[in-house]
């Protein structure tokens, strides 16, 4: 063996008490670790989402010869296609591609942009500017909506905010417990139509379920973009991929 060797008896020793004094380290960072258990199963939802003023129209939106174009720089080129009623279309397509600046067109005024009778949008910002942070959680869900307030909670409490979350401020919680809000209040709120930007990115895993779980549930028009193939597997009814300023419709998910 090495460590029988003149002069490596030391060398080895001072490793072995370096490796112990790390594990010792590691087993007190474990052991101040908190074990974070599943949430308990929320109160299920028997009424409806979204289903307050429903669009009569077959098309949400039709759009017909959208182009954009940021600085002589062609982002979307002479784009034609529809969002169907009271259906899921999800947007896809590679970081850049111009995707993010399709929807914050649509919410605008466009000759190209027709918009159904009756259509209302509710849109998901990721910097939650729509909230008001000096108001509770519960407050904000109940500004936006013409339900009652058991259910406000209900749909709140699916998405894990907890009784107590619900009576802070919006200034009080962390980004993540200001998503479930926002996303609260879109869905508690008097919209038919949800334009929903990366609705994923942030949440952890069982609230990504939950709002799965939700936006199955909910009865308007839906449209999404993201880069989460399972959401879009499980949900979408029309993707629209986004590719070299072309938007190309396909029917189905992914």
């Amino acid at each position: 063996s090495e460590i029988r060797l003149p002069g490596m008896k030391d060398v080895y020793g001072s490793k072995a008490r370096a490796v112990d004094k790390r594990a010792n380290a590691l087993e007190k960072r474990l052991e101040q670790l908190a074990v974070k258990e599943k949430p308990q199963n929320p109160p299920q939802i028997t009424f409806i989402l979204g289903n307050q003023s429903p669009i009569v129209s077959k098309n949400a939106l039709s759009i017909e010869g959208l182009s954009v174009a940021y600085h002589n720089n062609i982002i979307i080129n002479n784009a034609s296609f529809v969002i169907p009623a009271s259906q899921c279309t999800v947007i896809m397509g590679n970081n850049g591609a111009g995707k993010s600046t399709l929807i914050k067109v649509l919410l605008t005024e466009q000759d190209a942009v027709k918009k159904a009778n009756g259509l209302k949008i509710g849109y998901f910002d990721q910097n939650h500017e729509q909230l008001d942070k000096t108001q509770t959680a519960l407050a904000n869900v109940r500004a936006k909506s013409t339900m009652p307030e058991h259910q406000i909670r209900t749909v709140m409490a699916n998405l894990y905010l907890k009784e107590a979350d619900i009576f802070k401020t919006v200034d009080q919680l962390s980004g993540g417990e200001r998503a479930k809000v926002a996303f609260a209040q879109l869905l508690c709120g008097d919209y038919n139509c949800l334009i929903l930007d990366e609705p994923t990115n942030h949440l952890d895993s069982y609230t990504t379920e939950a709002l799965e779980i939700l936006l199955q549930k909910w009865r308007g028009t839906l449209l999404i973009v993201t880069h989460d193939r399972q959401l879009c597997d499980k949900i979408a009814q029309q993707l629209l991929m986004v590719k070299n300023g072309i938007v190309t419709a396909f029917h189905g998910n992914w």
